[in-house]
């Protein structure tokens, strides 16, 4: 996932030499999401957005970590913001797909992760994070296409696997939930989780 922490100190060297190096708050807040520390990241996107109008990725940033802070309506204020500066931003469709689910509005996430798609048809966290919102809704046959989506984009990713494993659980096809749990593990041999339901569906 890249190394965030150096990432932090350097982009800290930038603005001590220019402190009004928009793109450099910008990117440190980048990172501070990724380690979790969303607060910091809400600090250095709004100084971006102070020093640089019309800055779609800051707002993009900043929606990620009014998310990562749980507050949502904010997060999707600001990656609307960012629709509007740069339309065919496929990232900002996910993210804002991302904060309607985590708000409980799954059928505007899924258009959200359809646009997303639309724009970037090889996406294949928008198919994952699509067909979660699918299931959460029972729309079952929809999720599992869109596991299967993902899996064509990303066939080393353990999550797809345990997620279409979840939905033929779900269904009462335990023979094919085993498997996909299985083929979690394979690609991921601590995934506590799959091991966990995979025990759960041999009971079955």
């Amino acid at each position: 996932m890249g190394n965030h922490r150096q990432a932090i100190e350097d982009f800290s060297r930038a603005i001590a030499i220019n402190p009004g190096n928009a793109e450099a708050y910008s990117n440190r807040g980048n990172s501070y999401n990724y380690i979790k520390n969303h607060k910091q990241a809400l600090e250095d996107c709004n100084k971006a957005i102070a020093l640089k109008k019309g800055y779609a990725e800051a707002f993009n940033n900043r929606g990620n970590a009014y998310s990562g802070l749980g507050h949502y309506n904010q997060a999707i204020q600001d990656y609307s913001r960012a629709i509007e500066m740069k339309p065919g931003y496929a990232e900002v469709y996910h993210n804002r797909g991302l904060a309607y689910s985590g708000s409980g509005n799954y059928k505007r996430a899924i258009e959200d992760f359809t646009k997303a798609i639309t724009i970037k048809p090889d996406y294949a966290n928008a198919y994952m994070d699509r067909g979660n919102s699918h299931s959460m809704i029972g729309d079952y046959s929809q999720a599992i296409a869109d596991y299967n989506k993902t899996i064509q984009f990303k066939p080393t990713s353990a999550e797809p696997y345990y997620n279409r494993g979840n939905v033929f659980y779900k269904l009462g096809n335990y023979k094919q939930a085993i498997e996909d749990y299985g083929r979690a593990i394979e690609t991921k041999p601590d995934y506590a989780g799959a091991y966990k339901n995979r025990g759960i569906a041999y009971m079955k």
